[in-house]
């Protein structure tokens, strides 16, 4: 199809040039047809760069028309306000044509009810309106696998391995923001920590209660723990205090950032040694290399 003569002619042409190719959430590319034509393939950005890809803005091979976006940000959206800075003006009928001199722009979020516009409203830009890049990607940008996308792993385990097949971390763009704690890429297994509290004997009522449980010692917490009063050990709790294997793992920048970012994001981590996953946090069995300080707080 040429250059539209009508406008469900340019509906249709913007429907049939607005396309994605290439996969995961790095490597999928838009292609934008021209806001003006529909002709193919206007812009072509990368799905994390689409703020930066408007507001460069981009001139038609096909009726030398150009348009940019004027970007403005809030605390809970992003907006993109659209005007044509170049070329020819447009047929009336063409949705979203305004000029520099007579607008400030259109607001993007009325992109979806325009005809033909609907598709590059929803894939394309519609994370930009409603806020920002996903929080969370997988290491590999590839998809979740299914079933996994709500869960703490985005693929299932590798036998061979021990670990899951791909990972959750924060986005580059979360990542940015900061780190409230130091970026470090290797911790040592050395088991659960004691008791924070003193210990004391279970009552008879306990006893009976938790029979067969296996329970020998409770942990009541003072009132700084509050809604949390206290924990049951049993013996074999008791025992595997500090006893980790003592193997070091070391992991890759986007964990290490992610832990630096976000220290509770995570609620297990794997080890080398033992080729399998245990808790982190406070009461996990890992403190980051040449510290005592637990992995995950």
């Amino acid at each position: 199809m040429g250059q539209p003569t009508t406008q469900d002619e340019y509906s249709k042409r913007y429907a049939e040039n607005t396309k994605t190719s290439g996969t995961g959430i790095y490597g999928v590319r838009c292609h934008v047809p021209c806001p003006f034509c529909a002709a193919p393939d206007f812009m072509v950005h990368a799905i994390l760069e689409v703020e930066d890809a408007y507001a460069k803005g981009a001139t038609c091979k096909e009726c030398g028309r150009s348009m940019h976006a004027i970007v403005t940000k809030s605390d809970s959206a992003t907006r993109m306000a659209f005007v044509q800075t170049g070329g020819d003006d447009p047929p009336p009928w063409v949705p979203i044509s305004r000029s520099a001199e007579t607008t400030t722009g259109v607001d993007v979020a009325r992109l979806a009810d325009v005809p033909g516009s609907r598709a590059i409203a929803e894939k394309v830009i519609a994370a930009a309106v409603a806020g920002e890049a996903p929080r969370r990607v997988t290491i590999s940008g590839r998809a979740p696998e299914p079933g996994t996308e709500d869960s703490g792993a985005p693929a299932g385990i590798n036998p061979a391995t021990g670990q899951h097949r791909d990972y959750w971390v924060l986005s580059p763009g979360e990542r940015s923001k900061g780190f409230v704690r130091p970026v470090r890429s290797s911790y040592r297994h050395v088991g659960p920590p004691p008791p924070k509290y003193e210990l004391r004997e279970l009552t008879d009522d306990e006893r009976a209660r938790y029979a067969g449980e296996g329970y020998v010692r409770y942990e009541p917490y003072p009132e700084s723990e509050s809604p949390k009063r206290g924990r049951l050990w049993t013996q074999k709790d008791l025992d595997a205090v500090g006893k980790g294997c003592g193997t070091m793992t070391t992991m890759g920048r986007e964990l290490s950032e992610t832990y630096a970012r976000q220290p509770s994001f995570y609620g297990s981590t794997f080890c080398c040694g033992c080729r399998t996953h245990l808790p982190v946090g406070e009461r996990g069995e890992f403190v980051w290399e040449g510290t005592t300080e637990r992995v995950g707080t």
